[in-house]
């Protein structure tokens, strides 16, 4: 009966340490291998479109300018997502968040005298308090790559 139970454990020690098995691996690298990918500015026309002009009418002649612009642009910085990429040794990783900016534009009249009267009504951004209007439209999450630690225990990487 002790036989049979020393071969039942020195077949099992055995199956444990044969290649292949769970205990004869090297821990699995806990690094993901991916890097962060690189997302561009964005610029949205958004809101009304403005149409900013003027024109004036004598005997029969039209004389007009202007401009059109869009009431609101919409400005999403470049920043990275994480999307999967490999890169060994490198992990993506949340960088912090990055905010979308609203600039605010409206039709100004603009007059000037330099030896003849001038008057230019065009598209400028609207101001506040003499400042350009610019609000927060959000947020984007950023996202960075970063190198994985060495596992002093295997010689591989880990998170």
């Amino acid at each position: 009966m002790n036989r049979t139970i020393v071969v039942l454990v020195l077949s099992v020690v055995a199956s444990l340490l044969l290649p292949g098995s769970a205990l004869s691996q090297a821990p699995a690298s806990k690094c993901p291998d991916t890097q962060a990918s690189d997302i561009s500015l964005d610029v949205e026309l958004e809101g009304v479109t403005l149409s900013c002009g003027g024109s004036i009418s004598i005997d029969g002649i039209t004389i007009s300018s202007g401009s059109s612009c869009a009431q609101l642009i919409v400005i999403t910085p470049a920043h990275q997502i994480c999307q999967g990429v490999s890169l060994p040794g490198s992990k993506c990783v949340p960088q912090g968040d990055m905010e979308i900016l609203v600039h605010h534009y409206e039709c100004r009249a603009e007059y000037w005298l330099l030896g003849i009267f001038g008057l230019s009504v065009r598209c400028t951004p609207s101001l506040v308090n003499g400042e350009p209007h610019v609000t927060k439209g959000g947020s984007v999450e950023d996202f960075q790559t970063k190198i994985c630690k060495p596992d002093p225990v295997s010689g591989g990487s880990s998170g």
